[in-house]
């Protein structure tokens, strides 16, 4: 089932900085958006280079992606030193996006499209 997000407080995420794991796909895809939607930059990753290229793409230069699987340290590692020599700091980072409630709203999405449709 897919879901849709949307910001309870925007004014929260402007010009901020999130990352956030897993972004090209799911509700993962979602936070990407909605952060990227109210001016966030917002650096992401995921395993899959395909996937998340499409989301990049769709959202512009408030979106970077890099790909990583969260198993190989050194991936990790390399995410972490990308972040830090773009950003000046981060202001959000999660790898369990639905465990923040209180910042955003998860509804069923209404019109359910595969990645990158």
């Amino acid at each position: 089932m897919f879901e849709e997000i949307i910001m309870r407080n925007s004014d929260e995420f402007k010009d901020r900085v999130a990352v956030i794991t897993g972004g090209s796909e799911g509700i993962g895809r979602n936070f990407v958006r909605v952060l990227c939607e109210v001016g966030c930059k917002v650096y992401f990753c995921a395993r899959n280079a395909e996937h998340g290229k499409v989301v990049e793409n769709a959202y512009g230069p408030k979106a970077d992606f890099v790909q990583v699987d969260l198993a190989v340290p050194e991936q990790i590692n390399a995410f972490a030193a990308h972040v830090r020599e773009r950003a000046r700091s981060i202001f959000w980072s999660t790898t369990l996006p639905t465990m923040i409630a209180s910042s955003f709203a998860i509804l069923p999405w209404k019109s359910a499209t595969a990645c990158g449709s």
